[in-house]
């Protein structure tokens, strides 16, 4: 009896292990398997080379800060900083260095505190040279600064 189907697709090849005998159920639950491990391993792939990417321009942010740093008084280098700190903060990339300003709560979250200096004639600790910047990307800190923090000198 001829119903006038007719087979168009081209014969696939089943995942390994299946065979004619297999149910077809079991042939169906390893080929969604398989999809799944491929794609997780192509989503942890894709996660890499962003964080990879972040990684980079987290680089590029903290040397643009350094060049800003040590441009003082060249006027072409400032703006190669300025232009340079502008296409970051577009792509929501942006270096935190306060330098001088007190150590608060925030900053605490931001800045590691690798080492005090005591001052006298200061009543609240501030942070008197910035290491390394704070790295944030919209807001998210990518990388934690390092800081030299002043602290007030206990007169003993």
């Amino acid at each position: 009896m001829n119903l006038g189907f007719e087979v168009t697709d081209a014969p696939r090849t089943l995942p390994g292990g299946a065979d004619v005998r297999v149910p077809l159920v079991t042939v169906a639950w390893r080929a969604l398997r398989l999809e799944h491990q491929r794609r997780a391993a192509e989503l942890r792939d894709i996660d890499r080379e962003a964080r990879k990417t972040l990684e980079t321009l987290a680089r590029v942010a903290e040397e643009a800060q350094r060049l800003r740093a040590a441009a003082a008084g060249h006027p072409a280098v400032e703006e190669v900083a300025r232009r340079l700190e502008a296409v970051l903060a577009d792509a929501g990339i942006s270096a935190l260095a306060p330098q001088g300003q007190p150590f608060t709560a925030e900053l605490m979250e931001l800045f590691e505190n690798i080492a005090q200096r005591p001052e006298r004639g200061i009543d609240a600790a501030y942070v008197a040279e910035v290491v390394s910047p704070a790295i944030l990307c919209r807001g998210a800190v990518v990388r934690m600064g390092k800081a030299i923090v002043a602290i007030p000198q206990r007169d003993e």
